[in-house]
């Protein structure tokens, strides 16, 4: 496991919804950055999550990856580099934007469903200035804030100077603080050279083209897709739920199944 610490605003900063919108288009999604140039093309990560972590006082910014031990100084590499595009030569897209603006809406819906949401959701507004008025506040901020804002924002909370790299793993395979801090610092020179790129310039996911489906059975289908510098195999099953599986006596019953 790999963890790279940076700054990130405190909680009531208008700066807030602009670096957990950078967060989301790192690793919100399975089309974010993180996911489909570390784990899917370069494939020298299991699993990546990006966050930010925004108390009262200044928070942090964080990258965090189950990897092989092998990859350490390359995954610590490729991690650098995508946090110095992000924030100088590749901004946010428009369509990045959109896409977390959309899933802050989600989530909000999500919360309000339930008693536990909703509390949480007023226990971090009390602790801020705006009280319960807070999430208005940084919902009215979130769906007004431009892409261009957010590489404003990243440069205030970002100093890439005073990173904290954190390794977790066994003794025999445990990279060395000067191999890490080479590693990390690589990659920030192989950021150095890459053009800012437009929105027209930036490639789209070619998840869709990689995308075959096919029948096994009665109401069975496999949907597959290779990713050739890929070394892991991964399988979910899904069926049909929650209310398009549910008539008005049965509501709840797949969520009910779904948390046992």
């Amino acid at each position: 496991c790999s963890s790279d610490l940076l700054g990130a605003p405190n909680i009531d900063s208008a700066d807030c919804p602009l670096i957990d919108t950078a967060g989301y288009v790192l690793r919100g999604s399975e089309v974010s950055r993180l996911q489909r140039r570390l784990k899917d093309n370069e494939a020298v990560v299991n699993a990546i999550s990006a966050s930010a972590y925004t108390p009262i006082f200044e928070g942090v910014f964080e990258v965090s990856a189950a990897l092989d031990p092998t990859n350490f100084k390359r995954a610590c590499s490729s991690i650098a580099r995508e946090l110095k595009i992000i924030s100088q030569s590749e901004p946010a897209t428009f369509q990045e934007v959109e896409r977390a603006k959309a899933a802050s809406k989600t989530g909000r819906m999500h919360r309000e469903e339930t008693v536990d949401g909703v509390a949480s959701a007023i226990v971090s507004g009390l602790c801020t200035p705006f009280k319960e008025k807070f999430e208005d506040i940084y919902d009215h901020l979130l769906v007004n804030l431009d892409p261009s804002e957010i590489t404003e924002a990243l440069i205030r909370s970002w100093n890439f100077d005073d990173v904290l790299i954190v390794a977790l793993c066994d003794k025999t395979n445990a990279p060395s603080e000067d191999e890490l801090t080479a590693a990390f610092s690589s990659g920030l020179m192989s950021a150095q050279g890459r053009s800012v790129k437009s929105r027209d310039q930036i490639k789209p996911s070619r998840s869709a083209a990689d995308v075959h489906q096919f029948k096994i059975g009665e109401g069975i289908s496999v949907v597959y897709r290779e990713l050739p510098s890929s070394k892991m195999f991964s399988l979910t099953a899904a069926t049909e739920g929650g209310q398009r599986g549910e008539t008005l006596e049965t509501a709840g019953t797949f969520h009910a199944m779904a948390t046992l």
